[in-house]
């Protein structure tokens, strides 16, 4: 296990390092996904100058939501993205690469990816969550951090899998990336808190297609008012059980897997 870890730190200081190797680039990506987050921020407040609340929720639980749902899709992103791109290293052969290593191919197509944007938007998730506690007058004890912490990487660990199986379709196909960029575009669920929703829909965002453990259920951590945060325990476990589905369709499809010779 340790050695996976120094593994994983190595493949993240080649793909900074090779991002950092446009430097102006890199400092502009993450600068404008920055600003565009803050921006967000300001067309909340817009929008709540002429309400007092939706659906009872505030301007400041609201960002606090859609802050949550920024970290988990940026956590994603930053910390093993590279999934999205399968579909790029069949077409052209790349992914056989990863194939005769002795390490596991989803490990390295996950780590081996980084963006420059994905860092600003990050950054602009904790900057959004830190002004939201304030304005909510948040002060958290270690556990709600703890707890907190663990949620998010639920829904990481989530959406990685969810853009696997999605991804996992270029085995048979050679092509997936219409199913996962509707995965990603299926994010936006998560930017809503599930009260707005009807129950069979808060059903499938729970347990079929568990978006609301990339933003509603972190956040009840910190709000504790939704109506659906007795679900909250159940991030951990959601992960695990999408995971290891999401692990099997893999396998699977490395079974199924023929180079295209490219």
């Amino acid at each position: 296990m340790l050695d996976k870890i120094k593994l994983y730190l190595h493949y993240m200081r080649v793909n900074i390092a090779a991002e950092v190797e446009y430097r102006y680039s890199f400092a502009l990506g993450i600068l404008s996904t920055l600003i565009e987050n803050l921006a967000g921020v300001f067309l909340i407040w817009v929008l709540f100058t002429q309400v007092q609340t939706i659906n009872g929720w505030t301007f400041a639980e609201l960002l606090l939501l859609g802050s949550v749902a920024t970290l988990s899709f940026s956590g994603w992103a930053v910390l093993c993205g590279g999934v999205h791109t399968l579909e790029r290293r069949i077409r052209n052969g790349a992914f056989d690469k990863l194939l005769v290593r002795p390490l596991n191919s989803l490990f390295q197509i996950s780590a081996d990816h980084l963006d420059s944007d994905d860092i600003g938007s990050l950054l602009g998730g904790f900057a959004k969550l830190g002004i939201a506690m304030v304005l909510l007058g948040i002060h958290p004890s270690l556990f709600d951090i703890a707890l907190f912490i663990v949620m998010v990487v639920s829904g990481i660990v989530i959406l990685l899998s969810l853009v696997t199986i999605a991804a996992s379709v270029a085995f048979w196909t050679t092509k997936s990336n219409a199913m996962v960029w509707m995965t990603m575009r299926m994010m936006a669920f998560s930017e809503y808190p599930l009260e707005i929703f009807n129950t069979g829909l808060v059903f499938i965002l729970t347990f079929v297609l568990p978006f609301g453990f990339m933003s509603y259920y972190p956040a009840e951590v910190f709000i504790t008012k939704g109506m659906y945060r007795e679900y909250m325990i159940l991030g951990p476990v959601m992960a695990a059980v999408f995971f290891a589905i999401a692990y099997g369709v893999w396998k699977l499809g490395i079974r199924n897997y023929a180079s295209t010779g490219s």
